[in-house]
């Protein structure tokens, strides 16, 4: 799962330095309005289903029939109604050229709804070289599509055709990849009792929306597409690397800690390895976003695009703080705390949405990132507080990991600093510069493992182990 998900991010991150260099930061900000549309239906008309299914002990087959019906009619009532308020949601943000785009995505819904649900199997069951398969079948369409249509007809059109055409490969990949044919039947008596534990990831998921798309409403609203476009280029790469890690993890973590839920002296440990996992991936890579950020926009993104600069480093340490605090959904859920889940997102939502209205209109874009900070550094006393009772676990390994991180930073931060005379910055001082941040943290990787057994190398010692 690292190594595609690390292949999609490159992928993700090439597109998106040529699509950016083609269109505007206007382009952008007409299809985050169209994007924003999809997450606010798609955030309050989750079921649940399909985490409650990977949760359930027993062989799920009776029920697949009932969560694909659901399905398939909650993709068409959101695919539905995207369609008919394009409109009106162009005319909240002030925004005509978005009505249209907004209509096209509305098909993403519609193609989810379709897809077979027997897919649910590839992440019970760990079977993760199919979930790749299934999964790259989209991102090299997205990347393609978007890059050919970018670079022929220079139009933001390049970015919705991208996701739809994505969504459609998914589809049929989903039929190709599992011999699952569902039908259209609903057992009410088992959708009933699946609801029962996914209404906290329905809430959890409406809760989430406001928290991960508040901002961008607010800013939307407040200052207008092109503000928006430069946010969401910002906030990509703040989380370029910082949320696919959780997200990597989560696929196993997930199905992993529901095997260990009644073990808590394994799940312990099985916890704190992800956790260890997120600090040496995520870290380094938000350390480098914050010292070697402005430079690699202006290199390769263009002068237009550095007013979302000092977004960006502060969105970076708010996905390093997400990223971490996010090992404890998969942990939540395993042990049937769904409640858990839902509670941190909602304390983070809530700091994020009393903050982000008069942050933004005070400090514009970077107020907008200060909100989105606040919210989530306001959670992890509940993660930590979650950690010692569900795992019963102890607050020096947390806090042997909080120093590592401080390292990290200045294993990376110190060179760029100290080299600083260098600027303004090519392409061949930006490529020195990196590569000796590197080398200073592969060296204090070195040094941890050699000195203290932990570390990135012990980490990937394991790892390399097991496969």
């Amino acid at each position: 799962m690292f190594g595609f998900r690390s292949v999609e991010r490159i992928l993700g991150l090439l597109q998106l330095v040529v699509v950016a260099r083609v269109l505007s930061p206007n382009d952008f900000g007409v299809v985050a309005i169209a994007m924003l549309a999809m997450a606010a239906l798609d955030a309050f008309s989750q079921t649940g289903f399909d985490v409650a299914l990977i949760q359930k002990k027993e062989d799920i087959g009776t029920y697949l029939d009932t969560a694909w019906s659901v399905q398939v009619l909650r993709g068409l009532a959101t695919s539905s109604i995207m369609f008919i308020s394009a409109p009106w949601v162009a005319s909240f943000f002030r925004s005509p050229e978005s009505t249209m785009i907004v209509r096209a995505l509305a098909l993403v819904p519609l193609l989810r709804g379709f897809s077979n649900i027997g897919v649910i199997y590839f992440q019970k069951d760990l079977e993760l070289r199919r979930t790749v398969a299934y999964e790259i079948a989209g991102t090299l369409t997205n990347t393609i599509v978007a890059v050919a249509v970018a670079v022929v007809w220079r139009s933001v059109w390049a970015l919705a055709a991208g996701l739809v055409a994505a969504h459609v490969a998914r589809c049929i990949a989903s039929f190709r990849l599992h011999p699952y044919r569902p039908r259209f039947r609903i057992d009410w008596a088992k959708a009933r009792e699946v609801f029962r534990f996914g209404r906290w990831i329905m809430a959890n998921y409406a809760v989430g929306f406001v928290m991960l798309n508040g901002d961008n409403a607010v800013l939307g609203k407040l200052l207008g597409t092109t503000s928006l476009g430069l946010y969401q280029v910002a906030f990509k790469f703040a989380n370029i690397t910082t949320t696919e890690i959780t997200r990597i993890l989560s696929r196993v973590t997930l199905p992993a800690f529901a095997k260990l839920q009644d073990d808590r002296e394994r799940l312990r440990p099985a916890f704190l390895k992800s956790l260890d996992l997120v600090i040496f991936v995520a870290t380094p890579v938000s350390a480098g976003i914050i010292f070697l950020g402005p430079d690699f926009v202006r290199i390769f993104l263009g002068e237009r695009w550095l007013p979302m600069v000092t977004g960006l480093r502060i969105l970076a340490v708010a996905g390093l703080i997400r990223s971490i605090v996010a090992t404890g959904s998969s942990l939540y859920l395993a042990v049937n705390r769904p409640s858990l889940d839902f509670l941190t997102t909602f304390v983070s939502m809530a700091a994020m949405a009393i903050a982000v209205f008069p942050a933004t209109i005070r400090w514009g874009l970077v107020g907008t990132s200060i909100a989105v900070l606040v919210g989530n550094a306001l959670v992890v006393p509940i993660w930590v507080g979650s950690y010692l009772r569900l795992v019963h676990g102890k607050v020096t390994p947390l806090v042997g990991r909080f120093f590592i991180v401080v390292l990290t930073f200045l294993a990376i931060g110190l060179p760029v600093l100290a080299l600083n005379r260098l600027r303004p910055f090519g392409i061949l001082e930006f490529t020195f510069l990196s590569i000796t941040s590197l080398l200073c943290y592969l060296g204090l990787s070195f040094v941890l493992l050699k000195y203290f057994n932990h570390g990135l190398f012990r980490v990937a010692k394991e790892i390399l182990a097991s496969m």
